[in-house]
Order: structure tokens, then sequence, then C-alpha cells
């Protein structure tokens, strides 16, 4: 966490969980009324995590939907995230 080429803005392209990104937007009938959705997750110094999908909902009006957390180390290569 002390490189400054960590922070910025990362394209979610997969998650094990989509439901974690995006909460009940992804899940049901989500996808269906809100297509085109696009994950975003920004990492903030010097310890904020924001999670953001933004979407069109029914195909045209424009919305987004953030979730914000912290990032917390543990080791080199361990890292706590909570909200």
């Amino acid at each position: 966490m002390r490189s400054p080429l960590l922070w910025g803005d990362y394209e979610v392209l997969y998650c094990s969980q989509p439901s974690a990104v995006g909460g009940p937007l992804k899940k049901g009938g989500g996808p269906v009324l809100f297509p085109g959705q696009k994950a975003v997750q920004r990492l903030v110094e010097p310890d904020q995590l924001i999670n953001e999908v933004t979407f069109k909902a029914l195909g045209f009006l424009p919305g987004f939907s953030r979730q914000y957390g912290t990032i917390k180390p543990v080791s080199g290569d361990t890292f706590v995230v909570g909200g």
C-alpha cells in the first residue's frame, strides 16, 4: 500500500460472488431492469475502497450504486476489506 501505482480506478471484469459488486443489481431481475451494468473499484489513499456500478434503468435512465469500505494491510500481500 506504499506504492503510488496502487491507487486509482479498476474495471471489475470478474468477481467470484457477483452480488458482492452491486448487491441486488446483480441478482434476480436486476440485470433485466438495470442493463448495461459496468462495475468499477476505486482505491483512494490512504485506506478507502469504493465499489461503483453504473447502469441504465429500463435501458435509458442513468443511475449508479456505490458501496464504501476500508482497506487494512495484514502482511505484504494480504489485506482485510471492511465496510
